[in-house]
């Protein structure tokens, strides 16, 4: 089983029949009650008004994203001035009991997780059967009767498994990688244009633009509609009026892409057309076939990563700014 990890989705995992499981990040939240007690321990805050004080001074300083020593120092001025305030309200039993309830839910989601991967002795692999051309119910019925192993794609330039750039937080990847580890082989592949090429002939894929809606509030004096923007809902608040404006814009999509090879097609109706795949469905399938070349010794074609040009940089003095490029 070939796993990619995602944002939305976890784990969007391809078996080698091209069964597809996906996990996703929303159901993880729901077993370890992460955003349930997230919910819980903001209404305790707003109903403490020192503490809503204290994360009211904090929003203003800008403490999240800084390199400023003068404002780090504001910060460390704050939590020295509400320190036993702070101290109180976070050592409450209320509020420790939700940590405990976090981390107890953590540990059984991280295990049902496992288990829809990894079924215990005696059961087998839940496989749904789903309407997908790229599927093959015979070898299906085979896998169920196979050890199973699973091959995690890693990525994003640093060849580790880390956050996409400027991304939050996929979810407990590594963590999970290691818990599968204790029950079936984990090996990580690398990811390295697995999203761009199709799993059927390695050809490019082509993300096409679709239309979104882009929805913003500006102060009515601002408001022209020769910027593109066409004004939804005026809205009056402490005196100030502000409008609600909406353009509709060109974007690429993300997730739907299709094969540029005029020779890789697939039949609909009756008609040869390109094949549509799901990027995640794609990348997925790549990562097993690339495993697959590895372990049998074949060349990886297009996932082969080239040799990378490398810089020396030239530190005498009368050559400082000159950069020899190695061959």
């Amino acid at each position: 089983i070939s796993i990619d990890p995602n944002n939305d989705v976890m784990f969007y995992c391809t078996s080698e029949s091209g069964v597809p499981i996906k996990i996703t990040k929303g159901y993880y939240n729901e077993k370890s009650h992460i955003k349930r007690n997230t919910q819980k321990m903001k209404k305790y805050i707003r109903e403490n008004k020192t503490i809503k004080l204290v994360y009211e001074k904090l929003a203003l300083i800008g403490y999240k994203s800084t390199i400023k020593l003068s404002q780090y120092d504001q910060l460390i001025e704050i939590i020295r001035f509400f320190w036993d305030s702070i101290w109180t309200f976070y050592t409450q039993n209320k509020l420790q009991a939700l940590e405990l309830d976090t981390y107890i839910n953590k540990q059984k989601a991280n295990h049902n997780i496992v288990r829809r991967l990894i079924p215990k002795n005696g059961k087998k692999l839940k496989l749904k059967n789903k309407k997908n051309q790229y599927i093959n119910d015979n070898v299906t019925k085979d896998l169920l009767k196979k050890p199973i192993m699973l091959i995690i794609g890693k990525g994003n330039g640093s060849m580790s498994i880390s956050n996409l750039k400027n991304k939050g937080p996929k979810g407990p990847i590594k963590s999970l990688a290691l818990e599968l580890s204790k029950f079936c082989p984990v090996i990580l592949t690398d990811e390295y244009n697995t999203s761009k090429k199709c799993s059927s002939c390695e050809g490019d894929l082509e993300f096409p633009y679709i239309q979104k809606s882009k929805t913003k509030r500006i102060k009515l004096s601002e408001y022209s509609s020769a910027d593109g923007f066409s004004a939804l809902n005026t809205h009056i608040k402490k005196g100030k009026k502000t409008v609600s404006v909406c353009k509709i814009i060109n974007v690429q999509a993300h997730k739907f892409c299709h094969c540029n090879n005029d020779s890789c097609k697939t039949t609909l109706d009756g008609l040869a057309k390109q094949k549509v795949w799901n990027r995640d469905y794609n990348a997925s399938r790549n990562i097993l076939n690339v495993m697959i070349r590895k372990v049998t010794g074949q060349s990886l074609g297009a996932f082969k990563r080239g040799n990378p040009k490398v810089s020396q940089k030239c530190w005498s003095l009368d050559q400082q700014g000159i950069e020899k490029i190695s061959k």
